[in-house]
């Protein structure tokens, strides 16, 4: 699923009513692995 554009912003620049979703982010995917490499999907 491709995520708009108008949905990414740098840790600094998080809108006040999304910064709830970083503490989400970090509990949900402390035991994600880390993608390496390259990536096919990027690659377009």
């Amino acid at each position: 699923t491709e995520c708009p554009v108008d949905a990414i912003f740098a840790d600094t620049d998080v809108p006040e009513e999304e910064e709830h979703w970083i503490d989400r982010n970090a509990d949900e995917s402390i035991d994600a692995e880390i993608a390496e490499g390259e990536s096919p999907v990027l690659a377009d």
